[in-house]
C-alpha cells in the first residue's frame, strides 16, 4: 500500500468511527496515534487505527458517559499505559497485543449488545458507526468486532 493510500484509509476509518463520539476519547484517539506516528511513522498505521480504536471503543461501550477524568483513568488503571508502550516498542506489533491483552476489552465489546440503550444514545451511535465502515449489518454483533479487525486487515494485504 503506497503512503497516500495507507493516509486515506486511516482517515477513513477515523471519519467514520469519530464521527459523533466523545470529544475526550477523540482527543485521545488522536493523542496516541501522534504519539505512534512520532515513533513508527506511516507502517501499519491503519492496522493501528484498528486496534486502538478496539481499545478506546471498549470505554465507550462500558460508560455511559465519557469526562475528561476518564482519560486520566485510563492511563492510570494499570501500570503499563498506553503512551509508555508506545514510546517504549521496538516494534507495532507489541502495542497491537498490548491494546488486544487488556482483560476487559474483550469482555466489553462481547457484552456490549445488552449496554447500548436507545437508538440515538452515544454508545448505539459509536456501534452504528462500526457497523457502518465494516459494512456488517444492522443486527451484528460488536462481540466479533475481533474478528472483523482481522477481515478487514486480510483485505488489505490482498
Amino acid at each position: 500500500m503506497f503512503i497516500e493510500e495507507r493516509y486515506a484509509a486511516f482517515s477513513i476509518l477515523y471519519n467514520s468511527l469519530y464521527q459523533g463520539v466523545s470529544v475526550y476519547l477523540r482527543a485521545f484517539f488522536e493523542l496516541a496515534v501522534v504519539a505512534y506516528y512520532d515513533k513508527f511513522q506511516d507502517e501499519k498505521l491503519v492496522e493501528f487505527g484498528l486496534w486502538l480504536d478496539y481499545f478506546v471503543g471498549s470505554y465507550r461501550i462500558q460508560q455511559k458517559s465519557i469526562v475528561a477524568q476518564t482519560i486520566l483513568k485510563i492511563l492510570r488503571e494499570k501500570p503499563e499505559n498506553l503512551l509508555d508502550v508506545i514510546s517504549m516498542a521496538y516494534r507495532p506489533e507489541e502495542i497491537f497485543l498490548f491494546l488486544q491483552a487488556h482483560p476487559h476489552v474483550q469482555r466489553y465489546h462481547y457484552e456490549s449488545n445488552d449496554k447500548l440503550g436507545g437508538v440515538n444514545g452515544v454508545r448505539n451511535r459509536y456501534r452504528a458507526n462500526n457497523v457502518r465502515y465494516y459494512g456488517k449489518t444492522e443486527e451484528a454483533h460488536l462481540k466479533i468486532k475481533k474478528q472483523w479487525i482481522h477481515e478487514r486487515l486480510h483485505q488489505s494485504i490482498n
